[in-house]
């Protein structure tokens, strides 16, 4: 993760609402706040790391947030100094339209399909049916088993639900020198389909700003949903 100052300019930049990250350390996390409009969040632990502080995830937003339930381990629950522990988090955000549940969660990667299948079938089973979000880096590429599977059970990418023609990349090479895949996502419950009203990815979205490269090999994905009846404020959700 690049500098959480810089990070934080660029989300205020976006008039980013909602932000999930994966792959955050605590006091990144503290630092992106400190110095950004998003000032309410939770941050869960994941995992210690032998060379690093404690990895985790993270929701920030300007609206006040409850834990709700809190973190879930999806895989490995026991195995808190490795990597491959997985798993998710949810809150509920006091939006100026009311409740907004956002889920937040980094899935087992490409190499572990049954894994996560696994863990997308614990998901399915605590995720409220409506006003809802979940966002997070799930380790699958467009037209996956996994997407399908979450498409059966009603949720809907809201990328593609505005640019069914669009191909984006989310991940950069090792080396951030190019775009890679899309690994990234952010589906929501059925009730909030016609509510999406656009989709981008800075970074990868024309016209290309290559200076997000150097932040993380992720670009961030923007969905705007229109929480509003009649449509007013969108909420940015990243």
């Amino acid at each position: 993760m690049g500098d959480p100052a810089e990070i934080a300019r660029r989300l205020d930049g976006l008039g980013a609402d909602i932000v999930c990250f994966q792959e955050i350390h605590r006091s990144q996390f503290a630092r992106m706040r400190a110095a950004s409009r998003l000032t309410h969040g939770i941050w869960w632990f994941k995992h210690w790391s032998i060379r690093y502080a404690p990895e985790g995830l993270a929701v920030a937003s300007r609206w006040p947030v409850t834990e709700h339930p809190g973190s879930i381990a999806l895989s490995h629950p026991w195995r808190v100094v490795h990597y491959s522990r997985r798993i998710a988090g949810g809150v509920s955000v006091a939006t100026d339209h009311g409740a907004l549940d956002v889920w937040n969660t980094h899935l087992s990667p490409d190499g572990a399909p049954a894994r996560r299948l696994a863990e997308i079938r614990q998901l399915l089973a605590l995720l409220p049916t409506s006003r809802t979000v979940l966002a997070g880096d799930l380790n699958v590429r467009p037209g996956s088993h996994e997407l399908a599977v979450l498409a059966e059970a009603g949720w809907t990418d809201g990328h593609d639900g505005v640019h069914p023609d669009s191909v984006v990349a989310t991940n950069l090479t090792g080396d951030r020198k190019r775009l890679k895949q899309r690994l990234d996502y952010v589906l929501v419950s059925r009730d909030l389909v016609d509510h999406v009203v656009d989709a981008r990815v800075p970074g990868a979205t024309e016209p290309v700003d290559t200076s997000w490269w150097a932040l993380s090999d992720h670009l961030p994905l923007v969905v705007d949903v229109e929480l509003s009846q009649p449509r007013g404020r969108s909420a940015h959700l990243g």
